[in-house]
């Protein structure tokens, strides 16, 4: 799985179509995006299993906000929402009360790997980097 493929998989679901892949290669062809040693690792790991990124997400999200793997997926993010073939994972519609407790649980998942993935990056910080 290529990058692109495993943002698009994480975010959305789906998989990601070509307009989508060749705006994210324009996006890291024109911007700075070279990794730290710790971000290097930590994405090395990621492509090699992309069910980690859940976690190393949520992780650094705590550990290190400005990380240039958060950077690539917020940007991954906003050239999805840009897409008119993902809008409908983007705009609001209406739900049943049942889904309340469908978001509960996603908070709840949530801060499990926001816990068990700060641990993780912090592991690779002290492993690869010092922060």
């Amino acid at each position: 799985m290529d990058e692109a493929e495993i943002l698009t998989q994480y975010l959305i679901g789906e998989s990601a179509d070509k307009q989508v892949r060749a705006l994210y290669d324009r996006f890291l062809a024109s911007n700075d995006t070279a990794f730290d040693a710790v971000d290097a690792q930590i994405w090395s790991r990621i492509l090699q299993r992309p069910g980690m990124l859940p976690w190393f997400d949520a992780g650094l999200a705590v550990v290190r906000p400005e990380s240039e793997v958060r950077r690539r997926l917020f940007s991954f993010l906003a050239i999805l929402e840009t897409q008119t073939l993902y809008t409908r994972h983007f705009l609001s519609r209406k739900r049943s009360i049942w889904y309340l407790i469908y978001v509960f649980l996603i908070g709840v998942r949530g801060s499990i790997r926001m816990v068990f993935g700060a641990l993780l990056v912090k592991r690779y910080v002290r492993r690869y980097g010092n922060e």
